[in-house]
């Protein structure tokens, strides 16, 4: 009885040192990047992960992701009312200029223009019996001029009458491809709503959002290229739009060099890379995004000097997309700063360089 009782109180306790081991594993990986140690009178010394600020290349590439838009998307639509009666082309199908694309039934259209002829008709034969009255004296010249005034109002509406019915029918306005059929037949329709999108053809750009770090060395993009599965694209800017999205992205347009390759189509996605020079590529440096912390409205960086932390205020650029930012000044090449963790460190605090930083942060990814 007394032998079971102890396994009993047993099982609890060995779930409860599981349950405080995985706890205590836990804060291991949070202190990984800056560890802590005993060292007898010297108190607790944190281990830190140190890098030495890069040079800044002279050449440097960015690579972006841009997407094929057609150059001219439009929305075509009747100029007229009615109802569709056939429609000539489906989605994705590429025309030429004058193609007949969907007209509407014209019947209401045709006996408005049989109705405004036939009074046209008549007061033109009146106006013309006016005119030999006016000339003998018979008629007062203020009739005359009334007739013809309601002529020339009658010639306008048949007119209009007759352009609803050339309305009625719906052209391609350049060689292009039918994007989208947006109605069916049968279906009524207001004057201007979109029966088709529709784009051109052969006539496409690329459009990228660009980081602030990247518009700043715009003038300084030697060349651009792009690739599709595999397949090199020779790339222009074109225009960039020089007002952030509210991303703190800007809008970038390329074309494409020589005329666009006949496998894209809109929609689909194209790897851009930019060469960009640096023209003062030998007095910049680059350091980790994670080396910075703020103070006072000020970037600063923790340096290790004589195993003491030392704080230094930087002068530094946009980051950019590897995780990196630019130091104008405030370091030198030799300094050793703390790559991360630094807002658990103080001015002046003990620490110790790990001797492993380099086998455990492959690729100086912290």
């Amino acid at each position: 009885m007394i032998v079971r009782d102890f396994f009993n109180l047993q099982i609890p306790m060995r779930k409860n040192l599981m349950f405080y081991a995985f706890i205590m594993a836990g804060i291991s990986l949070l202190l990984s990047c800056t560890n802590t140690n005993k060292s007898g009178d010297d108190g607790v010394v944190h281990s830190v992960l140190v890098t030495k600020p890069l040079s800044a290349d002279e050449w440097s590439e960015k690579h972006i992701t841009g997407i094929v838009n057609a150059d001219k998307e439009i929305s075509l639509g009747f100029k007229a009312a009615g109802q569709v009666k056939s429609i000539y082309v489906k989605d994705g199908q590429r025309v030429k200029k004058g193609t007949l694309l969907a007209e509407l039934d014209d019947s209401d259209y045709l006996l408005g223009v049989q109705a405004y002829q036939a009074q046209y008709d008549q007061l033109e034969r009146e106006v013309s019996r006016l005119e030999k009255l006016y000339k003998t004296g018979s008629v007062a010249g203020n009739d005359y001029d009334k007739a013809k005034t309601g002529l020339a109002q009658l010639k306008v509406a048949l007119t209009v009458q007759k352009n609803n019915v050339d309305f009625t029918k719906l052209y391609a306005p350049f060689d292009g491809t039918v994007i989208k059929v947006n109605f069916q037949q049968s279906e009524m329709l207001d004057a201007g709503m979109p029966m088709f999108t529709y784009s051109t053809t052969g006539q496409y750009t690329v459009e990228c959002n660009v980081p602030l770090s990247i518009y700043e060395q715009k003038d300084s993009i030697e060349s651009i290229s792009g690739s599709v599965g595999g397949k090199e694209l020779k790339l222009d800017i074109i225009s960039i739009v020089p007002k952030a999205d509210n991303n703190q992205l800007f809008r970038m347009i390329l074309g494409f060099r020589g005329g666009k390759p006949g496998a894209l189509q809109p929609g689909m996605s194209v790897n851009v890379k930019l060469t960009i020079h640096n023209a003062d590529f030998s007095d910049d440096m680059s350091i980790p995004l994670a080396a910075l912390f703020n103070k006072d409205g000020k970037s600063y960086v923790w340096v290790v000097q004589d195993s003491v932390i030392v704080s230094k205020e930087v002068s530094v650029g946009a980051p950019d997309s590897e995780g990196s930012v630019r130091v104008f000044s405030g370091l030198s090449k030799d300094d050793n700063v703390v790559r991360c963790g630094a807002h658990t460190l103080q001015e002046g605090e003990k620490v110790r360089i790990s001797e492993d930083s380099k086998e455990t942060n492959k690729g100086d990814l912290l």
